[in-house]
């Protein structure tokens, strides 16, 4: 095929490919300010019907929303900082290739991979460290992310130049002072990487926060879960409401929660797409 030709058929395959992606959130957002009935009877493929914003009402007047919000909002700032940190304090000496015991260093966290102890064996640990009802039992029984780390590491050892650490460290510059101002500056794009995965992993994490967290310690997505099992609940029960309206109310209510949770992630996610994209490519794996 000639250049052009090319060029037309890479655009139609990436254009089709993105519809498939992004039509799902599309259609969401669509019901969610469509009538249910009018969802489930296939007519709001492209365009909303009976337009009405109540999910998002009966979503926002929960009280315990914006304490689920804020709480969600510390936990992945202080969880973010903390797996950054962590990561970088990995990664930074296992891309040293004259680190003593290297391999085997990097066995044993590789093994953290593949095994674990379990749900009740993890309950017990934050149980006798006295991290129940603790924010801090969702970040440190994870420990460090060795996916991360590996991505990281990666990193250091093939776009952070030799050259530039060897003249930090004849000038007089020790491990932590070369790492703070040569290493850290220069790998920005990579923790972007780590920064988006981070915010992603501790903004969705509802079922830790269950097993860990009183309810007045719960994120965000655990609240929405609360708003949509309780309205389907009470729905029910409420005096002169007919199971028909119950389900119609429930259905709005699931739909703008979908919506609701996913937005933050949504909106940050533009503002750092570029160094996420330079990051990935350049800590994946060479040969």
């Amino acid at each position: 095929m000639s250049d052009k030709t090319s060029d037309i058929v890479l655009v139609v395959l990436m254009a089709v490919i993105m519809l498939i992606i992004a039509y799902p959130l599309y259609y969401v957002i669509v019901a969610s300010v469509s009538d249910p009935f009018d969802v489930q009877a296939g007519k709001t493929f492209l365009l909303p019907s009976q337009f009405t914003l109540e999910g998002y009402e009966r979503v926002f007047s929960n009280d315990s929303l914006l304490n689920g919000f804020l709480n969600s909002v510390k936990y992945t700032v202080i969880g973010t900082l903390y797996s950054v940190i962590t990561v970088y304090i990995t990664a930074y000496p296992l891309s040293k290739k004259n680190l003593p015991g290297r391999k085997w260093i990097s066995i044993f966290f590789i093994i953290t991979m593949y095994f674990g102890g379990g749900l009740i064996p993890t309950y017990l640990v934050v149980k006798d460290t006295g991290l129940l009802n603790n924010m801090w039992a969702l970040f440190l029984p994870g420990g460090v992310g060795m996916g991360n780390v590996i991505i990281v590491r990666n990193f250091f050892e093939n776009n952070i130049p030799k050259d530039m650490i060897e003249a930090a460290q004849i000038d007089g510059a020790d491990e932590l002072t070369t790492f703070v101002r040569v290493v850290v500056p220069l790998s920005r794009s990579i923790m972007a990487v780590i920064v988006v995965f981070s915010m992603v992993a501790f903004w969705n994490d509802w079922f830790t926060a269950m097993i860990y967290l009183n309810d007045a310690q719960a994120p965000f997505p655990l609240v929405m879960r609360g708003i949509v099992i309780k309205t389907d609940q009470l729905a029910t029960m409420t005096s002169g409401m007919t199971h028909l309206e119950a389900t119609r109310i429930g259905e709005l209510v699931k739909y703008a929660s979908m919506i609701v949770a996913a937005a933050p992630m949504l909106i940050i996610y533009p503002f750092v797409q570029k160094y996420f994209e330079q990051g990935f490519m350049s800590g994946a794996v060479k040969g």
